[in-house]
Formats: C-alpha cells, sequence, structure tokens
C-alpha cells in the first residue's frame, strides 16, 4: 500500500511540475496564431507562421513595447536564417524575405532575443531615460540580406507596411524605429586593438 501512494504522490508531482510549462506553451501557441491572423488581416503581404522553440523566447515581465529594432541577417536565405536563430538559441520576432513574404517566429508581446547587448538614450513618458537590455522594450524585425546586396524593392515595402502595422498596435513612435547599429553597444575591439560599434546592420545600402 505505502508503494502504491509513494508511487502516486510521485506522479503527482510530476504533474505539478509539468502543468504550468503545458499551459505555458500552450498559451504561447494561441498568442502567436492570434498574431498571425491579426497580421494576415491586415497585410497584404504574404504571412507564413514557423514558431522559434518556446526556450528561445520568455516573457517581458510587464516591460512596455517602445520600439521596433531593424537587421539585416547575414545567412542568405530564409532557411539559413531560421536555422541559424534557433540552433543558437537567438530569436526574432518577425523575418522578412527577399520576395515580401513576412515570417512570424514569436509571439509580438513575448521577448525575442535579438538586439544583445544594447542601449538607447529615448524619452519615455516625457521623461528622458536610459535604457539597457532593449529585448525588453522591442520588437525585432531581420531582413534577409548578406551585408553585400541591395535591399529588393518588395522586401522593402513589406519592411515599411510592418513598421507601420507595429507602430499602430504598440503606439510606437515614429523617432523609435531604430537600426540595431544605434543601439548596438560600443564594445573593445581587439583584432584593430580599439573601440567599435558591436553591431553594424543594416549596412549601408537599407
Amino acid at each position: 500500500m505505502r508503494l502504491i501512494v509513494k508511487k502516486c504522490l510521485s506522479v503527482l508531482f510530476l504533474l505539478l511540475l509539468v502543468a504550468p510549462l503545458v499551459y505555458g506553451q500552450q498559451s504561447c501557441l494561441i498568442d502567436i496564431e492570434n498574431d498571425f491572423q491579426d497580421l494576415k488581416t491586415s497585410l497584404k503581404n504574404p504571412i507564413f507562421l514557423d514558431p522559434a522553440p518556446s526556450s528561445n523566447y520568455d516573457d517581458r515581465e510587464s516591460k512596455k513595447v517602445l520600439m521596433v529594432v531593424v537587421h539585416h541577417t547575414e545567412s542568405p536565405t530564409l532557411k539559413s536564417t531560421k536555422c541559424a536563430l534557433n540552433s543558437s538559441g537567438i530569436s526574432v520576432q518577425l523575418i522578412v524575405d527577399r520576395d515580401g513574404s513576412i515570417t512570424l517566429m514569436v509571439p509580438l508581446e513575448k521577448r525575442a532575443w535579438h538586439a544583445g547587448i544594447s542601449y538607447a538614450k529615448v524619452q519615455v513618458d516625457n521623461v528622458v531615460e536610459e535604457l539597457r537590455k532593449l529585448n525588453d522594450y522591442s520588437m525585432g524585425i531581420e531582413i534577409v540580406n548578406t551585408g553585400l546586396e541591395p535591399f529588393p524593392e518588395e522586401q522593402m515595402k513589406s519592411v515599411k507596411d510592418l513598421i507601420l502595422y507595429l507602430m499602430k498596435r504598440f503606439k510606437i513612435r515614429k523617432d523609435m524605429i531604430l537600426s540595431h547599429a544605434e543601439i548596438g553597444t560600443i564594445v573593445y575591439n581587439s583584432a584593430i586593438e580599439g573601440y567599435a560599434m558591436r553591431k553594424p546592420d543594416p549596412h549601408k545600402l537599407f
């Protein structure tokens, strides 16, 4: 009898541990599906859903979305971009491919991990604040581009439409649309024995 009780308690304990994880995953799936449907309704662009592993993003912890951060991928294709992000534990809410199609990977209310070491001095509610860890406050958009080539017109149109959508939905000011270069803080580069901007993307042709 004791053995049966022990086994039942063990199973119950395991269920108590697993239940919040399962509920959290289901909640994220519902959130991303709702975002997907809203994007499809709001934008004319082709929209695709390809969720990132839930271990690659987390909650914003009540931080307000204030900005959009734009990147170029360096990877030459959408497929290689998604593989690179997923395998490295990095994430981004949205990717815009060369043909203008948009892929949603992280629920928009969640915190994706795209900005890294980052800093911005910005005005928030009429007060100038120095913000760090900008994943907390930002939406990330990756644009498929190696960093050495022009951006196709249809791709740029999609980026514009997407930014306008995010500005309207999250009440983001136009001065809070930032490149990764603008928020990627200066760090010491041993190769040049000096300080350099950590992230130069998107490149000068953007």
